[in-house]
């Protein structure tokens, strides 16, 4: 266990896959957590995927309620807070206004994570970010991507990767306006372990691609990560000074297609992998 003298992270989306095992890995290192939630009522939820990740002794996790779309809340969860990991985004919402709301939920919750850290004196926040923010809106790029690279807003992009790459933009303009060590960690498709009824979108695909609930497969390729990469990439920016004002991309660098994840579950699972239509 590395010596943390008991630092206090602040985690916010405390209750979503990435976070989750961030926490965890926090928590195995030493450190104490407070993890954010919209709703208090799901903290003993939290604490069994927790547990499913190894974690039997919560004496140095505690939650406070907070909401992106609110102010209030944020000062109080950064009293005695050390360094921050904001991991906290809007989904998506089925709503005429979804797409102008997800990028505004976005940018102000960095807004309201970096103007109570500032003003809680906190030195170091670490932004979960995505690939999102990096890879949409090129017409004409090189082949491989960069951490110097910017996803294209004057493109016509989702939602997601527009909210993504404001909310990242505003990070970067606070951190260097409040004094504030910043880092970003952009994620690719993330995979890993399911611990309980929160996990990735990608997992998601594979989940229903095994159980039949996929109709056919595109022809789609991803490039992915495991989520405990992610949060041992989470800790590095957040312990080390290298990673002050960097970006980095999380990926395994392998572009893997829902073909070969059909034959991979084919082989591992023989009869019981669902059959599907290829497009």
């Amino acid at each position: 266990m590395t010596n943390t003298n008991k630092k206090t992270i602040l985690v916010t989306g405390g209750s979503g896959y990435i976070a989750m095992f961030i926490m965890i890995a926090l928590l195995k290192k030493g450190y104490r957590v407070r993890a954010t939630l919209r709703t208090m009522s799901r903290q003993e939820e939290v604490k069994k995927m927790m547990a499913q990740g190894g974690i039997s002794d919560f004496t140095d996790l505690d939650f406070v309620q907070t909401d992106l779309t609110k102010e209030e809340g944020w000062s109080q969860a950064m009293t005695g807070v050390d360094s921050v990991i904001h991991v906290a985004s809007p989904t998506p919402l089925q709503r005429p206004d979804a797409d102008d709301l997800m990028v505004k939920m976005a940018v102000d919750g960095v807004k309201f994570v970096m103007k109570a850290a500032k003003k809680a004196g906190v030195k170091r926040v670490v932004l979960t970010s995505a690939s999102g923010a990096v890879l949409a809106g090129h017409k004409d790029h090189p082949e491989i991507f960069t951490e110097k690279d910017w996803t294209n807003l004057d493109a016509p992009i989702n939602a997601y990767q527009r909210s993504k790459t404001m909310a990242e933009m505003e990070f970067w303009k606070l951190a260097e306006a409040c004094g504030i060590e910043g880092a970003s960690v952009l994620p690719t498709a993330v995979m890993g372990p399911i611990l309980g009824n929160d996990f990735s979108h990608s997992s998601a695909a594979i989940k229903n691609m095994f159980e039949g609930k996929m109709p056919r497969l595109l022809n789609l390729a991803f490039d992915y990560v495991d989520v405990r990469d992610v949060a041992d990439l989470h800790l590095l920016a957040l312990e080390k000074n290298e990673a002050i004002g960097q970006r980095f991309i999380a990926t395994s660098g392998q572009n893997i297609t829902y073909k070969k994840q059909a034959e991979f579950l084919k082989k591992e699972f023989g009869t019981k992998a669902k059959k599907y239509l290829l497009m």
